[in-house]
């Protein structure tokens, strides 16, 4: 049970209390307006009124105390989630603007460059314009295509790489390769 719903249950239950009180304090009150009873039995009647608007109060007062504070957790958490919030905006804007940097410093390749470099030893390909340099043991252990990889050796093969692997688990190992981008 969160903090918020064992406020509310609390609450509920002193509101429930409030309720029963009031319901047995009418019920004296039309008991002593019958009537009914003698003098002693209206001193303890007064009595037990006066422990029951005592209790009552007291209810009231808890549960006012308990609403105040679940209004100040409520404000609490509003804060918090927007620091987390502007903390998250600024990761993404520091990651956003690191990825810019990066690409601006990359080296840019041509196409005949590339091309010198085909051979399972050398292995240079393009994929969505960035140029990676795959080592031998990448190409003859890592790659779970196997030898296959090499026909894009030298060339872009974007195409292939897209027909085969999803972008978005490749990534990260890619990026381990990437030594620049095509030139335009």
């Amino acid at each position: 049970m969160s903090a918020e719903q064992h406020t509310e249950a609390q609450v509920s239950e002193l509101e429930k209390r409030a309720t029963s009180a009031e319901k047995q304090l009418q019920a004296l009150r039309v008991k002593l307006e019958d009537g009914a009873g003698a003098a002693a039995s209206g001193a303890k009647l007064e009595a037990r009124l006066r422990e029951l608007l005592k209790l009552m109060c007291e209810d009231r007062d808890e549960c006012e105390m308990i609403r105040a504070q679940r209004d100040e957790l409520m404000e609490e958490n509003a804060r918090l989630r927007a620091q987390v919030m502007k903390g998250e905006y600024r990761i993404k804007h520091l990651l956003r603007t690191i990825e810019e940097i990066e690409q601006a410093a990359m080296k840019e390749y041509t196409r005949e460059e590339v091309a010198m470099h085909c051979t399972s030893q050398d292995y240079w390909v393009i994929v969505d314009r960035h140029v990676y340099h795959l080592d031998a043991e990448f190409v003859t252990t890592l790659h779970p295509g196997g030898l296959i990889i090499l026909e894009s050796a030298g060339k872009d093969g974007s195409v292939m790489f897209h027909e085969h692997h999803n972008l978005e688990r490749v990534r990260p190992i890619l990026e381990e390769y990437c030594i620049g981008k095509l030139k335009k």
